[in-house]
C-alpha cells in the first residue's frame, strides 16, 4: 500500500469547487497556488463541464445560473435539476428524483438473480421477479421513483405494522436503508431551495389540521419519543444471528417481540405523514412525466450516448453505445443497480437482423442520459475494466439534441444538422427539419427568459416584481404545454457519429457563406461570421450555412430542377423563397398572429357597455365603462 492516501482534491471532480472560486472573484483558477495542486487535465475538464452546464460563459465568467449554483452545496447536475424543477413547479418529484439519484441504488443482486424473489403470476409455471412491477419503460430514474413511491405507500398503509415495510423490501431484494437515506436527503435539498429563495417556506402541517388530528399527532409523537428514549437506554444490542428468510410464511415475524425499529421511529418523527412524500414522488400524467424527464436531461446533459449502428449483430445486453469522449460503452445488464431489463428487444427497438435496414427515428430514438460508472464501483460486482452505462433513460434524439446542444451547425437548406461536433442528423424533408429547429430555438429563448426572471426574483431589490411574476407565470404555462408537444413531434431522420476524418471535410471553412442574416428569425441578435467553421452565427449556439451540402440532394447533371413556390401555413402568401427567407416570413407572420390573438383576448375581456376612451395623459385608447372612465380620470387627478 502507499504510505499515504491520495489527496481528495486529486481524485474527485472539481466542478463545484472551481465554480465557488470563480463566484468569489478569484482571477485565474489555473494559476491558483493550491497546497496540493490537482492535475491540470482535471481543472480543464471541470472548466469545460461548467461551460457545458451554462455556469460559465465563453470568457470563464460566472453566469446568472452559475451564481445560483455556487450557493447550492450539491453537485452541479443535481443543482441544475433542482433549479429547473422550481421553474416549472415540479419541485416535489424533482426533489425525490434527485435524492434517489444521489444515494446508492436500493436494488441488489438478489432483485434480479435470486429465485427466492420470484412470485407466481398464476397457478401455472409462469413466474416473474417481484421487483419487475417497479420497472418502467421510460428509464431507470423513473424505476427508482416507482420504488420510492411503493415503499412510501407501504409505510403509509402499515402504520401499525412494525416490520411490514422491511418485509416488503426483503421480498423484492431491496435495501430499506437506502429509502431512509433518500427521505433525509430530500429534506435537506428542500431546505437548500428554501434558503436560496427558489422555494417558498411551507406552512406547518398543524395549521391545516383539526383539533382531533392535532391530538392524535401529539399522542403519536409522545409515543415515538418514548420509544426512541427506551431504545437509547436499552444499552448494547443483542448479537444478531443469521436466520432463514421467513417472509414466505404467513404471519412469521423476523424481529424479536421487544425490538424497536429505530429507523422507522425516526422516519415517523421527522415526517408528519408520508402522504405528502407520496404525492411528491408521483408523476400524475404523461405531461408531468415528460416534463420530469426534460428537467433531468437539462441537468445531466451532455452525458448522453446513442446506440451503435452494428448492435443488431450483438447480444442485446452487450449492445454498445457511443459517447462524445469514449466511443464504446457497454450497457449494464442489470447487476446491482436499478436497471431496465434490456433483454426485451421490443422495448429497445434494437433487436433482430431487420434492424440493419431501419433508418430514421426507430434507431435514433434511443438516446440515453446516463451516469458514467466503472463496473467495479458501487454494487455492480463486476471485476472488469470495461465502462458500463447505468441509470439510463430513453429520450427522442433529435428533440433532445436541439433543446440542449451547445452548438448546432446547419447547411443551407437545413437538411443536415451537426450537434456538438460529434452527432450528425440528416433529414429527407428539409422543411420539417427547419420547422423543428425553429421551434427549438423559440422554446430555448422562452426558457432563458423564464430562468432569468425566476433568478432575478430571488434578489432583494426587485423592480416591478408583480409584473415580472405575471410574465414568468405566462412563460411557464406556455413552456409546460409546448415542451411535451415538441418532444412528441414525429419526424424522420438518420443519426450517426462523426469521426475525426469527417470533421475535417464537413465544414466549408472560414471566409465562406458569411452573408449576414437580416432580420434574424431565430433571435434578436446580430449575426456574425464564424471564425473557424464558416457560415454565420445567428444565435450563440446556431451557426447557419457552415456545412457542406447534404447527400440527399446531389446536383443534377442535366440541369437545375424547377423550384416550386413556397406556401405559408399561416397565411395565403406564396413565393419562391430560400429556406432562411421562409423563416423570416414565418417570424413576421407569427408576430402578427400573436398581436391578433392579443386583440381578440382584449375584446373578449371587454364588458358589454364599454366604450372607447382616448386618454391624453396615457396616450392610449382604452375600452372602459363610464364608471371605469371616472375612476381612471380620478387616478390622474
Amino acid at each position: 500500500m502507499d504510505p499515504y492516501s491520495t489527496p481528495e482534491i486529486q481524485r474527485v471532480p472539481l466542478d463545484s469547487l472551481l465554480l465557488q472560486m470563480v463566484a468569489m472573484g478569484l482571477p485565474d483558477i489555473c494559476q491558483f497556488p493550491f497546497i496540493e495542486p490537482p492535475p491540470p487535465e482535471s481543472i480543464e475538464h471541470s472548466i469545460l463541464t461548467l461551460k457545458q452546464q451554462g455556469a460559465l460563459d465563453e470568457n470563464e465568467k460566472v453566469t446568472t445560473i452559475g451564481q445560483m449554483l455556487s450557493r447550492l452545496p450539491v453537485d452541479i447536475s443535481l443543482g441544475k435539476m433542482l433549479i429547473m424543477g422550481s421553474l416549472f413547479h415540479q419541485v416535489e418529484p424533482v426533489l425525490s428524483m434527485a435524492a434517489a439519484l444521489s444515494v446508492q441504488s436500493p436494488f441488489t443482486i438478489k432483485s434480479y438473480r435470486d429465485f427466492d424473489c420470484e412470485v407466481y403470476i398464476s397457478d401455472t409455471t409462469k413466474v416473474a421477479f417481484a421487483c419487475k412491477e417497479l420497472q418502467s419503460d421510460h428509464g431507470d430514474p423513473i424505476t427508482l421513483l416507482n420504488a420510492l413511491r411503493e415503499w412510501l405507500e407501504e409505510k403509509s398503509s402499515s402504520s401499525g405494522a412494525r416490520s411490514s415495510s422491511r418485509q416488503w423490501c426483503r421480498r423484492r431484494g431491496l435495501e430499506e436503508q437506502r429509502f431512509y437515506e433518500m427521505t433525509k436527503l430530500r429534506r435537506q435539498f428542500k431546505d437548500l431551495l428554501q434558503d436560496s429563495g427558489l422555494l417558498q417556506s411551507e406552512v406547518l402541517p398543524s395549521g391545516s389540521m383539526t383539533r382531533a388530528d392535532r391530538m392524535l399527532r401529539h399522542g403519536e409523537l409522545k409515543l415515538l419519543r418514548s420509544m426512541q428514549q427506551s431504545y437509547k437506554e436499552a444499552g448494547p444490542r443483542k448479537r444478531r444471528v443469521l436466520k432463514l428468510d421467513v417472509w414466505e410464511i404467513e404471519g412469521a415475524n423476523v424481529e424479536e417481540p421487544g425490538d424497536i425499529d429505530i429507523k422507522d421511529v425516526e422516519f415517523r418523527l421527522s415526517n408528519d405523514s408520508s402522504q405528502n412524500l407520496l404525492s411528491g414522488s408521483t408523476a400524475c400524467s404523461y405531461k408531468d412525466l415528460m416534463m420530469l424527464k426534460i428537467i433531468l436531461c437539462s441537468g445531466l446533459y451532455p452525458q448522453l450516448a446513442n446506440a451503435d449502428e452494428f448492435n443488431y449483430c450483438k447480444v442485446t445486453w452487450r449492445a454498445l453505445c457511443g459517447h462524445q469522449v469514449k466511443q464504446d460503452k457497454e450497457e449494464d445488464p442489470g447487476l446491482g443497480g436499478c436497471k431496465m431489463w434490456r433483454m426485451m428487444q421490443e422495448k429497445l427497438e434494437l433487436g433482430g437482423g431487420g434492424d440493419r435496414h431501419r433508418t430514421g427515428q426507430d434507431r435514433a430514438e434511443w438516446l440515453q442520459i446516463l451516469e458514467e460508472a466503472r463496473a467495479f464501483n458501487g454494487l455492480s460486482l463486476l471485476e472488469t475494466t470495461k465502462p458500463f452505462l447505468v441509470t439510463s433513460m430513453r429520450m427522442p434524439a433529435a428533440q433532445t439534441l436541439l433543446l440542449f446542444s451547445q452548438s448546432i451547425d446547419t447547411n443551407f437548406d437545413f437538411s443536415k444538422l451537426v450537434c456538438d461536433e460529434w452527432l450528425q442528423m440528416e433529414f429527407p424533408l428539409p422543411e420539417a427539419a427547419m420547422s423543428l429547429l425553429f421551434k427549438a430555438a423559440r422554446l430555448r429563448n422562452k426558457w432563458d427568459q423564464l430562468l432569468n426572471l425566476r433568478l432575478e426574483a430571488t434578489q432583494p431589490n426587485v423592480i416591478n416584481q408583480e409584473k415580472a411574476c405575471a410574465v414568468a407565470k405566462s412563460l411557464e404555462e406556455d413552456l409546460s404545454s409546448e415542451l411535451p408537444q415538441f418532444m412528441h413531434t414525429e419526424i424522420v431522420y438518420t443519426l450517426r457519429r462523426l469521426l475525426p476524418a469527417d470533421l475535417k471535410i464537413i465544414y466549408v471553412g472560414p471566409g465562406k457563406n458569411e452573408e449576414p442574416v437580416t432580420p434574424n428569425p431565430f433571435l434578436d441578435w446580430e449575426s456574425i461570421p464564424h471564425p473557424s467553421k464558416g457560415g454565420v452565427r445567428v444565435t450563440p449556439y446556431i451557426t447557419f450555412n457552415c456545412l457542406t451540402e447534404s447527400s440527399y440532394y446531389p446536383e443534377d447533371c442535366s440541369g437545375e430542377e424547377p423550384e416550386e413556390d413556397w406556401q405559408c401555413p399561416h397565411c395565403d402568401f406564396a413565393a419562391n423563397l430560400e429556406p432562411i427567407q421562409r423563416l423570416q416570413h414565418l417570424t413576421t407572420c407569427q408576430s402578427t398572429q400573436d398581436q391578433q390573438k392579443a386583440v381578440e383576448e382584449e375584446f373578449q375581456r371587454r364588458k358589454p357597455n364599454s366604450q372607447a376612451y382616448e386618454c391624453a395623459q396615457c396616450n392610449k385608447t382604452l375600452y372602459l365603462t363610464p364608471t371605469e372612465i371616472l375612476r381612471h380620470k380620478k387616478q390622474h387627478q
